[in-house]
């Protein structure tokens, strides 16, 4: 099924031109005005957030060198300077043993040593059988960059789906707050003529304490709006990576609705690119590779290695010593601790499969439910525009008829109030729009 969702080429040239008008007056005093692209483009890069998981990524590429120089031989130097006080080395008679019933030494000997003593040495180490555990090592370290970098992805589509809600919530509070101030300016109107009234003895007081009332809660509404307005704009400044109490004007231009491909389309770019579900298969890779690990843990650690050593005690002894030779180590009794390890890999593994299920389960269900709302919202959106359309053309009469005397002030306060209203819900219509959109997207992992 390809459901086609009609763009805005088809919509009443009125209302684009009303946004031109708006766009004009929020320019007319110099400052900058920020489009949807703009603000998402600076939330991502410059905030600092994200230098965070960008460090992640850093670190996990160097725990992988890390690994990775295990390959090769490991080389160590040692050396040491002594003084000897006393350098006089007495040998009993016999201490070496006894030849053939002759003492070694036959009598008491007296080597004299240096005072001034110097050891050193250099050995090289290259492990063998370990090599087949440090390929699996950096098969996990090279698994860890992979998650680092997609839990990277997934931040910057939150921080751009977080400037989205931002910004859109600007835009609506911006048309609440410009209609609670008409609805503030149609109750004064109403207040006037009703203590004219009150004047002419023609009304009683139940009426005004009503519209005092009336009134004192619309302007309570407008301070809170006004506070609203301005948290929004200083969350959306931080998150771009501004000073919170910079001026920020955004553009109130719409966002055209695109056409969708069919819903099977997203679900399967959702089975290879959704962000959670590469991360959870990426942490079951990495299981699994504990799992080979453990298993390499009954081997035995063979290594060959080569040393030089130096040193000038005794002038008998020779100064230069070369060697070389196969080092094993091998760990035959642990009372079951390898076995407990190689159990606990195994239920990781089992652990990371069925969340990989999970997340494809999930991803799945979470096109579905984005792809409809998407339509639900482009629909809402052609109903909205239809209002505003309508609302700007009664407006419009309103004022002439003004113009003419044939109606009061109030009645045109009372249909710009329905105007405003009209294209704050066609902005909400736009929030939903692109979140829907966004959320589809990102759970089909084609999101920019």
């Amino acid at each position: 099924m390809k459901l086609l969702i009609r763009s805005y080429k088809n919509c009443i040239p009125a209302l684009f031109l009303n946004v031109l008008a708006l766009m004009l007056f929020f320019s007319a005093d110099g400052q900058e005005i920020f489009n949807l692209e703009t603000v998402k483009s600076m939330a991502v890069s410059h905030n600092p957030l994200l230098g965070i998981s960008q460090h992640q990524i850093t670190e996990s590429r160097d725990s992988l060198a890390i690994m990775r120089s295990n390959y090769y031989p490991h080389i160590s130097a040692n050396a040491a300077y002594l003084f000897n006080d006393n350098n006089n080395i007495l040998i009993n008679q016999g201490a070496l043993g006894v030849i053939s019933g002759i003492p070694i030494p036959p009598q008491n000997y007296t080597l004299k040593a240096k005072n001034n003593i110097f050891i050193g040495g250099v050995t090289a180490m290259q492990p063998l059988t370990q090599l087949m555990k440090i390929a699996t090592g950096v098969r996990a370290a090279g698994t860890s960059v992979s998650i680092a970098e997609q839990r990277h992805i997934r931040s910057v589509q939150q921080l751009s789906q977080g400037a989205e809600k931002l910004y859109f919530g600007i835009l609506i509070s911006q048309k609440q707050l410009q209609q609670a101030q008409l609805s503030v300016e149609l109750i004064n109107l109403q207040l006037y003529d009703v203590q004219s009234a009150l004047l002419a003895g023609k009304m009683d007081s139940v009426q005004l304490y009503g519209l005092q009332a009336k009134l004192s809660g619309q302007q309570q509404k407008v301070m809170q709006l006004e506070n609203q307005l301005e948290n929004y704009k200083a969350d959306l400044n931080v998150l771009m990576g501004r000073e919170a109490q910079q001026p920020l004007v955004l553009s109130m231009e719409l966002i055209p609705v695109t056409d969708l491909q069919p819903v099977t389309y997203y679900q399967q770019e959702g089975d290879s690119n959704n962000q959670d579900l590469r991360i959870a298969t990426l942490v079951g890779q990495k299981a699994q590779l504990g799992v080979k690990a453990a298993k390499k843990e009954y081997l035995p650690d063979v290594s060959v290695f080569a040393g030089y050593s130096y040193n000038d005690i005794l002038d008998v002894l020779p100064n230069n010593t070369f060697t070389g030779g196969v080092l094993l180590s091998w760990n035959i009794l642990d009372f079951g601790a390898r076995k407990m390890a190689l159990h606990q890999r195994l239920t990781q593994q089992k652990e990371a499969e069925e969340n990989i299920a999970y997340k494809k389960m999930r991803a799945n269900a979470d096109v579905v439910k984005a792809y409809r709302q998407v339509n639900q919202s482009a629909h809402l959106i052609d109903a909205a525009l239809k209002t505003v359309a309508f609302r700007q053309r009664e407006l419009k009469l309103k004022k002439d008829a003004l113009l003419a005397g044939k109606v009061l002030k109030q009645e045109v306060l009372a249909t710009e109030n329905d105007l405003v209203q009209a294209q704050a819900d066609l902005f909400a219509a736009q929030l939903s729009y692109r979140l829907a959109l966004s959320d589809l997207e990102i759970s089909a992992g084609i999101y920019h």
